[in-house]
């Protein structure tokens, strides 16, 4: 991925997700997924050694058809409000069982807000999951 014009390649990848209506963070982080992804699958068409940037690119459509467009979901958003650290952790509860192989959550907030009672119902959630 060192290689020159990968980096454009992410900015492109992050402008069109921006052009689409994604919020910035959204845009950075489904680019940067889809990046790194397209990356693997050039990666594993053509092998590390040599790999261009024009190959990244080649590799974006079958990297957001593999992420079944996850990277358009990301577009939604929703607040959530909890009134107490337990209604936190059951929200993130309820969060891991929407959740999907790959998906990422992205928590955002002042000190105290709640994060960690999120991540801590993710973790419970995902746990009782069947595997």
């Amino acid at each position: 991925m060192a290689t020159g014009g990968s980096g454009d390649a992410l900015t492109g990848m992050t402008g069109a997700f921006l052009a689409r209506g994604l919020d910035p963070l959204a845009a950075v982080t489904a680019a940067c997924y889809l990046h790194g992804l397209a990356g693997d699958f050039a990666a594993a068409e053509w092998g590390e050694e040599g790999l261009i940037a024009g190959d990244i690119v080649e590799a974006i459509a079958a990297a957001m058809k593999s992420a079944g467009s996850r990277a358009a979901a990301m577009k939604a958003e929703e607040r959530i409000e909890s009134r107490s650290p337990d209604e936190t952790r059951e929200i993130g509860e309820r969060l891991a069982a929407r959740l999907g192989a790959g998906d990422v959550v992205a928590c955002i907030g002042e000190l105290g807000a709640g994060k960690t009672c999120l991540i801590q119902g993710l973790a419970r959630g995902s746990a009782s999951r069947p595997r």
